[in-house]
């Protein structure tokens, strides 16, 4: 039925946006406005609103959701109950890290040329401190970069699994457990071709932070849908799916956005998919989940103390 697609995308953005993310009071409006519609709508698909008795519910859902709403802000804050929860949800994740190393597949693997390269861009950003060891005048008091790493089959990352495609068995470019999103200016989704910790003498915790080299999935313009020329998902940002050029990357020598990153700095793993449209593309959603920091969730720094 036309229209029944987009009614469906914001039906869906509705529940990301109050069951899939943080609680944000500032996002409530948009929950509510997405939630009308799709009723409304829904109603008017299935000749729902001729009833009268069905004619009120998209009303009595609004005001439930206004009403919540009037009684966070009424008191300024998130209700002490919802601290509680939160804060034990929060308490149980952060058991374990954001990040879990994984196997090991190399404990001293020599590093790909252009590794390397992008290590030397990604410790110098800032300032001179390594140089290549062959290098004619080195910067004074810079050390040799090492081109050994300790390499991982892969890591884990809020809960999931992130394989780069060096450890993966086959060339199927569609594989999508190495897909990240890393938010660098307007660029975002990369795939994670290296996981490895980099022991680099004369850099501050070289030898425990786990690095991962990417190579930057290239934007599209072009929709999957036939006859649409605007792409239906733009209208719903909050679910994260964008159209990419198929099997094409951003040229690695410009260094803009990096070729080398902190695990850690990364925002969640991606989900990937091919369509068969013309031309072909690439088409990816995020797979995000709840912070783990208390910071995330607009709380400031709260123990256990001051909120039981």
């Amino acid at each position: 039925m036309p229209g029944e697609d987009e009614n469906f995308l914001a039906f869906a953005t509705t529940l990301k946006i109050l069951l899939g993310s943080s609680i944000r009071i500032d996002k409530v409006p948009r929950a509510q406005t997405l939630l009308e519609s799709y009723l409304l709508q829904y109603g008017k698909m299935k000749n729902l609103l001729a009833d009268p008795a069905c004619d009120d519910v998209p009303r009595q859902i609004v005001q439930a959701i206004n009403s919540e709403r009037d009684q966070q802000q009424a008191l300024g804050t998130v209700p002490d109950a919802l601290r509680i929860v939160v804060y034990k949800a929060t308490k149980l994740d952060q058991l374990s890290s954001r990040v879990v190393p994984g196997n090991v597949a190399h404990k001293s693997e020599k590093l790909d040329d252009w590794i390397r390269y992008g290590l030397e861009h990604f410790y110098n950003k800032d300032g001179p401190r390594v140089h290549f060891l062959l290098a004619a005048n080195p910067a004074p008091n810079t050390e040799p970069l090492s081109d050994h790493a300790r390499t991982y089959e892969w890591v884990l990352l809020d809960g999931r699994r992130i394989t780069p495609t060096s450890r993966l068995q086959g060339s199927n470019p569609d594989l999508g457990s190495s897909i990240i999103q890393a938010r660098i200016n307007d660029e975002r989704n990369v795939e994670v071709r290296s996981i490895f910790v980099h022991p680099q003498p004369n850099v501050d915790g070289a030898f425990e932070t786990i690095l991962v080299a990417v190579a930057w999935m290239r934007r599209s313009t072009h929709t999957p849908l036939e006859n649409q020329p605007v792409f239906i998902w733009d209208k719903f940002p909050e679910l994260g799916v964008e159209t990419w050029e198929y099997n094409q990357y951003v040229d690695p020598r410009s260094h803009d956005p990096p070729m080398i990153m902190r695990l850690a700095d990364v925002h969640c793993q991606v989900s990937r998919g091919r369509t068969d449209s013309t031309p072909k593309l690439w088409i990816t959603a995020t797979m995000d989940r709840f912070p783990t920091s208390l910071n995330s969730y607009g709380f400031g720094d709260i123990t256990e103390d001051t909120i039981i």
